[in-house]
């Protein structure tokens, strides 16, 4: 749903460019992603969320040693051969980088400077140089309508370049009949490796019990980051007012002028708030707060330095 406005939208906050998403390279060189053993929640007070850690990669078979772990015999060399012998395996030296970007109808939203698409396209682009300049392997998915593009994780330009293209030429809202967030999660927990590290861009309005469950199993052994983008408007209600919104198709009316309406308003956000809250608090993942009337950089780099933003405020109510 976009709200009419009095001043004319600027396209650049509606849509996204692909040079715009490249020339973010030297930006992200502010973000850091080699996080050292913990990362504060940016939302949940002093909650922590575990690092998993680097994955391993098999590497070869060799004859057993004094001292070599019993757990990785390989049995089935050690009966053909009939010497023992068992697996070795090195740490990963490049970490996969997993950005799932939400492009769904209710993304196409902002009342202040840009739409949530717009940021979300921002803040994986940011993400992505910033892998790309840690060495990483990038891979994600983005999704909207009834399709989904997958990347498997790449190094350097390779991983980096197509991924910014498919945003640019993404990001114009499609039909109903919608692609469900937990569609997407079930798919990830096949082709997300542990060890890795996953970023999940959306506001999370199709966050259900179904998608909670499979992000309980990412969670188990990916590093999980929940980036939530939201518009001023989601979180406290307009000046008393009446204000014409539409969806492109449809056309209704706002009244914000009753308290009692307000008051409604507001306590139907504050909820969604709490569920996502609590949902990310129970399987130990981290929350940043990405918002359409700040700069994207600003919140990441912030964030990803390991400080503590201000609490969710408690519920007020609607004046």
């Amino acid at each position: 749903m976009v709200a009419r406005s009095a001043k004319p939208v600027s396209d650049r906050g509606v849509h996204i460019a692909l040079h715009d998403l490249i020339a973010l390279r030297h930006t992200a060189q502010l973000l850091n992603l080699n996080f050292q053993q913990k990362m504060r929640n940016q939302l949940i007070g002093g909650h922590l969320s575990n690092l998993r850690g680097r994955g391993v990669d098999f590497d070869e078979v060799r004859a057993y040693q004094a001292g070599d772990d019993i757990r990785h015999m390989d049995w089935r060399v050690t009966a053909r051969t009939g010497t023992p012998h068992t697996k070795l395996f090195h740490e990963e030296r490049d970490r996969p980088v997993f950005l799932v970007v939400d492009y769904s109808l209710n993304m196409f939203f902002g009342t202040r400077i840009a739409f949530k698409s717009v940021v979300a396209a921002q803040a994986a682009a940011l993400l992505a140089w910033a892998a790309v300049n840690n060495g990483d392997r990038l891979g994600g998915v983005i999704f909207s309508g009834k399709k989904h593009i997958e990347f498997r994780p790449q190094a350097r330009l390779r991983g980096v370049l197509p991924f910014l293209k498919v945003l640019s030429d993404f990001d114009r809202p499609e039909p109903p009949h919608e692609q469900a967030l937990a569609q997407v999660l079930l798919r990830l927990r096949h082709v997300v490796k542990p060890g890795s590290l996953l970023f999940i861009l959306s506001d999370f309005a199709k966050l259900d019990e179904e998608a909670a469950r499979h992000l309980s199993r990412l969670a188990q052994h990916t590093e999980v980051i929940a980036c939530l983008i939201r518009d001023p408007i989601e979180i406290e209600p307009p000046a008393k007012g009446k204000y014409a919104i539409t969806n492109g198709q449809q056309a209704a009316l706002l009244d914000c002028t009753a308290t009692a309406m307000r008051q409604s308003y507001h306590d139907y956000f504050y909820r969604q708030f709490e569920h996502l809250n609590s949902v990310l608090t129970k399987r130990r993942i981290a929350l940043i707060e990405l918002r359409t009337d700040r700069p994207v950089h600003k919140d990441l780099q912030y964030a990803l330095a390991g400080h503590t933003a201000r609490r969710p405020r408690e519920k007020q109510h609607a004046s």
